[in-house]
């Protein structure tokens, strides 16, 4: 069970390099331009809270009610980085539409298995 948590964690942690790298080039874009996309504010939005509320959920076992809203939260940028994923695979990117989607499914699977577990094997 610890290895199922060290491994979403290796991956909630690269989603978060994912989402920082898409701030340094939105920052970047933004020099270049002179102005800032609101589309790319939806994106890492979506890539941070698919990559960060998993680790919060994770590692926080008393967040009572919280944790439902956590849970919903994780759910909705979840089906948006998904749906950018079939997006890249409509568009004929395979390699890269098939990466992001295998890793936005092994987050899903290994937190879902993880919140089903007992509330003592999940804090230890």
């Amino acid at each position: 069970m610890k290895t199922q948590r060290y491994i979403l964690t290796a991956l909630c942690l690269s989603a978060c390099v994912w989402a920082a790298a898409m701030v340094v080039g939105v920052l970047g874009l933004v020099r270049a331009q002179g102005s800032f996309a609101w589309m790319s504010s939806l994106e890492i939005a979506g890539f941070s809270g698919a990559g960060l509320l998993p680790l919060v959920l994770i590692r926080r076992a008393d967040l009572g009610r919280r944790r439902t809203a956590l849970v919903a939260a994780w759910a909705l940028c979840l089906t948006y980085v998904s749906l950018l994923a079939l997006n890249l695979l409509r568009l004929g990117f395979f390699t890269k539409a098939s990466l992001r989607l295998a890793l936005w499914t092994a987050i899903a699977v290994l937190l879902v298995r993880t919140l089903r577990l007992p509330q003592n094997h999940v804090s230890s």
